[in-house]
């Protein structure tokens, strides 16, 4: 899902953007490589089908933008899973928080800014607040960072590396607070040890599956085929390589159409089927 640094600060700050825009409140958020865990907070029936497709349409819009592509990003197709107490919320949350450790992307998830670890208790630093406003918002981070036509919303803060610092009446540091029994302390040593997920080696939400999906679609094959056999995510592929890996999708799944693999890839059909045939008089 993120390819650097820059596609991390994109998907962080659109994602409290699209919370804002549809009432969501969020509880915790933990954006990894490949994909993220969140926690939200639903007040009425249909909240979290609003709240999934004005993200995933933001995302969409900013990821065609950076790598020149066309059509809807990735699936519908996410994890869901209910949290019914108090003890199945606080798990959830632990795991979340110590996922960056227990997949060695950071060492210490309070120096991870891709969380909202660091933003319960006050633990957040000097340096990680927010100090610009929707007055102070320099140009060059705002259009960077922020959707086309956006403005940081009042009353709102960024840092100085254009990264959205979750407010209280969006972000719910007191439900975290309060699993902890208010108590900082508790907070980081309970978050020192591995949890029972992490010691089961475990990487399936902390409660029951639900609405999800098994079986995938044929866009999902070929981005899954793609991306084993080139080993490189498909916004980060050059032109040529997904040329080079388009030959190789056509012998693999003979049946898929030329207007699938333009949506897929984002190359005009006619162009494929040019280097296409190409690469078979090669052969």
């Amino acid at each position: 899902m993120s390819h650097d640094k820059i596609d991390k600060i994109n998907v962080w700050n659109r994602l409290w953007l699209s919370a804002k825009a549809t009432g969501v409140e969020i509880i915790s958020v933990e954006i990894l490589d490949s994909h993220l865990h969140l926690i939200v907070l639903l007040r009425h029936e249909g909240q979290e089908t609003e709240f999934m497709h004005h993200f995933r349409l933001s995302i969409t819009q900013y990821y065609n933008r950076r790598y020149e592509l066309k059509g809807m990003l990735g699936t519908r197709k996410f994890g869901r899973a209910t949290l019914y107490d108090a003890e199945d919320l606080k798990d959830c949350v632990c795991y979340h928080i110590r996922n960056v450790v227990h997949h060695g992307i950071s060492s210490n998830y309070l120096d991870y800014p891709f969380s909202t670890a660091r933003y319960v208790f006050g633990l957040v630093s000097k340096m990680q607040r927010g100090h610009y406003t929707s007055e102070t918002l320099p140009d060059n981070l705002a259009h960077a960072y922020l959707p086309i036509r956006e403005k940081l919303p009042e009353g709102w803060t960024a840092t100085s590396e254009g990264l959205i610092v979750p407010p209280e009446r969006v972000f719910r540091s007191d439900i975290v607070e309060e699993l902890f029994g208010g108590s900082r302390e508790k907070y980081l040593e309970v978050l020192s040890h591995r949890t029972r997920r992490e010691a089961n080696d475990e990487d399936e939400p902390c409660a029951k599956r639900e609405s999800l999906e098994s079986v995938q679609t044929p866009d999902e094959m070929v981005v899954e085929f793609a991306k084993k056999k080139s080993q490189i995510p498909l916004p980060a592929m050059s032109f040529m390589e997904k040329i080079e890996i388009l030959g190789s999708v056509r012998e693999e799944f003979p049946k898929i159409s030329y207007k699938s693999l333009e949506r897929i890839f984002g190359i005009p059909s006619s162009t494929i089927r040019y280097h296409i045939k190409k690469l078979r008089g090669r052969e």
